[in-house]
């Protein structure tokens, strides 16, 4: 999966649960500005962020990571 890819699912499924990034920064108790930004960069720019940050993220989503061998 590429970045731009994860952060447009991301992007998908807060819109989704919360209907707004803001919503969601908000009540994670992330900052709206450095967070919006992160994920603007993912989407538009395919910059990457840490695996912790996507975990994190993930994790209140109620996703998780999972890397594995292709088969």
């Amino acid at each position: 999966m590429k970045i731009s890819e994860l952060g447009f699912f991301i992007d998908t499924e807060i819109r989704r649960q919360f209907k707004s990034r803001r919503k969601f920064a908000i009540k994670t108790n992330r900052s709206y500005t450095y967070f919006n930004k992160m994920i603007s960069g993912m989407i538009n720019q395919n910059q990457s962020i840490g695996l912790n940050a996507a975990t994190e993220i993930l994790s209140d989503l109620g996703y998780e990571l999972v890397i594995k061998k292709k088969s």
